[in-house]
């Protein structure tokens, strides 16, 4: 019963109910609008009744509209609910060479340097931190502050033909620096 726990499960799993619905209704209209005369709006009046009776294309039109409405309103929750999950620093990697040394430079934006941890080994470059984020705000009748902090690990291949132990680190505002010697 974990998996019921599980905000992202639950979203997964709301959107594809909705989805087959959709594609359901959508199949459904379809196949009633192949048959001839099923897309015109008829109206009969009944004796026994004294509102006009409009046929099913109506219906369908405004379970369709619903049905738009719920998936518009779901996909705005799984969006938002990707974006909390998955809100880290976009990095930018860079890789140039001089005579010398090949260079990797990667952009990591708004990151706390006391958390930044640099890690090359067996091929690979790894690099995790923390973002931290405050704001702080005063009005007329008080005062206000958010914290944000957000965890990132990322990793990618250290590049070709250098010596993987002669791999100098510098970091400076976000950016870091990873000199290799040739091999």
């Amino acid at each position: 019963m974990k998996l019921f726990n599980n905000k992202f499960f639950l979203v997964a799993a709301a959107f594809l109910i909705g989805a087959l619905f959709s594609y359901s209704m959508i199949s459904l209209e379809g196949a009633k609008s192949s048959h001839q005369g099923s897309t015109q709006i008829i109206q009969k009046v009944t004796p026994q009744r004294s509102k006009p009776r409009v046929t099913r294309r109506r219906n369908l039109d405004d379970i369709n509209a619903r049905q738009q409405k719920i998936m518009n309103k779901m996909m705005k929750v799984f969006d938002q609910s990707l974006s909390m999950d998955m809100d880290t620093n976009s990095f930018e990697v860079t890789k140039y060479s001089d005579s010398e040394y090949r260079y990797v430079k990667v952009m990591a934006g708004d990151i706390d340097e006391s958390t930044l941890k640099v890690k090359v080994s067996d091929g690979r470059i790894d690099i995790s931190g923390e973002t931290r984020k405050e704001e702080k705000n005063s009005g007329k009748y008080g005062s206000s502050s958010s914290s944000y902090v957000s965890s990132f690990n990322k990793s990618f291949d250290v590049p070709a033909l250098v010596k993987e132990e002669t791999a100098k680190i510098s970091v400076n505002k976000g950016e870091i620096l990873i000199r290799f010697e040739k091999s």
